[in-house]
């Protein structure tokens, strides 16, 4: 009984130290949203390093990454970098909170440092996209890379990256999303290995990094990684890459058999609530093409399978405007 209660005691004690501690972190990031909301973004600077600090002292990977997020958002609002070389300072904290990190932590976090690089890239794009090809530059010379080092600088990661998609496929991405910030599209990625491939796809996909024909070349391993994402998923993951492919290929090339192929996947027997989001693109397509009657029967067949679903409220604009359209009268003198 006596090693009962002090096992118990000792579990209390941890518990109240991780209340504690996120107590401390949700205070922080309240006063950090408000000094946002007046515009003060440097001013927040000190806060977030003081949580990056005992983030570290806690061995708190989401609160760590967060912060380092907020950092780096902060200089992307202020630009403030007169001696050119806050990237490279930064870029070279990334790399040292790499070597803290373990396990699972690691895993999203190798992912993330591939967003750091995208943010920074589409920031600076014009500039890098002016410096000639010399593909010489080390990390910690970022601001000086050429597009063909961060071309480089992907492929390698994503090579890297290849070797871990056992691991990847067996860590939750939901575990991480306090750090990743508010995004409902996280919603369709339920582990690292799906992350790591939208990155891929977006990375193979970038008209600013890849020349014409590189893109058109690279269709094929695009395609082939959203059948990846496909087949490893089911219900909503699953629908939502089923339509993303869909819609990537329609960009490419006009399908007039675009419109069937979206109903094929309503049609489904795959459940999720997302075919809400798809019958939206099936009923403004019907719209346009003034089948109003065929697309209000859509919009009504989605809200009785879904009744309870937030996603309906993306359709209550779109009835509305359908069933009681507006007609403007102008007059010209």
């Amino acid at each position: 009984m006596k090693t009962i209660s002090k096992c118990l005691l000792v579990l209390f004690v941890f518990l109240g130290t991780l209340s504690f501690a996120q107590q401390y972190y949700d205070v922080q990031w309240k006063k950090i949203a408000e000094g946002y909301k007046n515009g003060e973004f440097k001013s927040s600077l000190p806060l977030i390093l003081e949580i990056q600090k005992k983030a570290i002292k806690d061995n708190n990977a989401p609160q760590l990454i967060k912060s380092l997020k907020a950092e780096f958002g902060i200089y992307k609002e202020t630009h403030d970098d007169t001696k050119n070389d806050y990237a490279s300072a930064f870029f070279r904290k990334i790399k040292e909170t790499e070597t803290q990190l373990k396990n699972n932590d690691l895993l999203f976090f190798k992912i993330l440092e591939i967003e750091f690089f995208e943010e920074y890239f589409n920031r600076t794009r014009y500039e890098i996209q002016n410096r000639t090809n010399t593909a010489e530059g080390t990390i910690f010379e970022i601001e000086t890379w050429t597009k063909l080092d961060y071309k480089n600088y992907y492929t390698q990661k994503f090579a890297e990256l290849l070797l871990l998609d056992a691991k990847l496929k067996n860590v939750k991405l939901e575990f991480y999303k306090e750090a990743l910030g508010e995004n409902a599209d996280y919603d369709y990625y339920p582990t690292l290995y799906d992350w790591k491939l939208k990155k891929n796809i977006d990375f193979l996909n970038n008209q600013a990094v890849f020349t014409k024909d590189e893109l058109v070349a690279n269709r094929a391993d695009i395609k082939s990684l959203y059948e990846n994402l496909i087949s490893f998923n089911k219900g909503n993951p699953q629908l939502y890459f089923q339509h993303q492919k869909l819609m990537f290929e329609n960009n490419i090339k006009t399908d007039d058999k675009f419109l069937q192929k979206q109903i094929d996947i309503v049609n489904s027997p795959e459940n999720g609530e997302y075919k809400i989001l798809i019958v939206k693109s099936i009923a403004q397509e019907l719209q346009q093409k003034s089948e109003f009657k065929e697309a209000i029967r859509w919009i009504e067949k989605i809200k009785a399978e879904y009744p309870n679903s937030k996603l309906l409220s993306n359709l209550v604009y779109l009835e509305n405007t359908i069933k009681q359209p507006f007609v403007g009268v102008f007059y010209e003198e």
